[in-house]
């Protein structure tokens, strides 16, 4: 993932938002010096991320705004360190452009993104699928193209009532607590099966 795409896409998310791409922790620091940030990416792929000060010395100087990171590939390491330095998001640079978009939505809104053990697939998320009928797979699929209730309901010939319902099962059989968070187990159990 280039920081052109990543830049278009958060701009697509926050219309006033003013970026700054720098190419070292130091840079960095000296920028969050001159004006805090709100939201601060770091890339473990910058060497320094890993030294020091490195993240947690971004982290410290950034207090107050949202810390993401990026990886190349997911690390499990990485994912930890950045996770104890107080980041909101680790984000492996090999997840869809979409993926990324909503881990971002999840974290931009409040929440935070850490994918299981780096990303490493595993048997729960296979089985969370398995539990839901094939309805409510079919629900899924329409949550996941961007549908809302009324619209899934005219596609199946179902009453809206009888999705909520089913959104509702579908929610709790994966363990996500909105449709954002389905969005971003959607993409995981999705790549996992194919």
């Amino acid at each position: 993932m280039c920081q052109v795409a990543l830049v278009d896409m958060l701009t697509r998310r926050v219309s006033s938002l003013e970026t700054e791409c720098v190419g070292t922790v130091a840079e960095a620091l000296d920028a969050l010096d001159r004006r805090p940030r709100e939201l601060v990416i770091a890339d473990f792929s910058t060497g320094d991320v890993c030294g020091r000060p490195g993240l947690e010395g971004l982290a410290q100087a950034a207090a107050g705004a949202i810390l993401a990171t990026l990886d190349i590939r997911p690390i499990a390491s990485h994912a930890r360190r950045a996770q104890l330095a107080g980041a909101k998001a680790y984000l492996p640079k090999t997840y869809t452009l979409e993926l990324l978009d909503a881990a971002l939505g999840v974290v931009l809104a409040g929440g935070s993104y850490f994918p299981d053990a780096g990303d490493v697939r595993t048997a729960s998320d296979s089985a969370e699928l398995l539990k839901l009928s094939a309805r409510q797979r079919e629900v899924l699929d329409l949550l996941h193209k961007g549908l809302r209730n009324n619209e899934i309901a005219h596609a199946l010939g179902i009453s809206v009532a009888t999705v909520k319902l089913h959104v509702h099962a579908v929610l709790k059989a994966t363990g996500a607590r909105s449709r954002t968070e389905l969005l971003v187990r959607k993409f995981r159990i999705v790549s996992e099966l194919t």
